[in-house]
């Protein structure tokens, strides 16, 4: 109960956003990076996290030639 109430006191988390949108064969793909520039709130309440997933940097309207594209399998499986 402390940890929680100590967070909610806490300043907000902070962090920088990027979204990539590419089109390739047709098909539009997409992908999300996090950067945590401030942790803040996440020091104390531990059963919060922010997965910071880095991506290289983008300029908008860039073309990018990917070295590797690869396909997976898989199914979906309900949340936990």
């Amino acid at each position: 109960i402390t940890r929680h109430f100590l967070a909610s006191v806490s300043a907000d988390a902070q962090g920088s956003q990027t979204v990539v949108g590419m089109k390739l064969g047709g098909e539009l793909f997409s992908a999300t990076g996090l950067i945590v520039t401030a942790r803040n709130y996440l020091e104390i309440a531990t059963f919060d996290s922010w997965g910071g997933h880095q991506i290289p940097p983008f300029v908008v309207g860039e073309e990018v030639r990917p070295s590797v594209l690869e396909m997976e399998e898989s199914r979906t499986t309900p949340p936990p």
